[in-house]
């Protein structure tokens, strides 16, 4: 996700880059924490 956001940022204005990418490395971590999960259960993290 991460690098989807680097080539994003090159074609949209006015982009905080440390913001965009702060927010794709927290969504990375919560789909492998989502996908290791082994209880099948919806989880919210918080």
């Amino acid at each position: 996700m991460t690098n989807i956001c680097l080539l994003l940022s090159k074609y949209e204005k006015d982009v905080d880059l440390e913001v965009f990418i702060s927010s794709a490395l927290l969504h990375d971590i919560g789909r492998v924490e989502e996908s290791e999960d082994k209880t099948g259960e919806i989880i919210m993290l918080y």
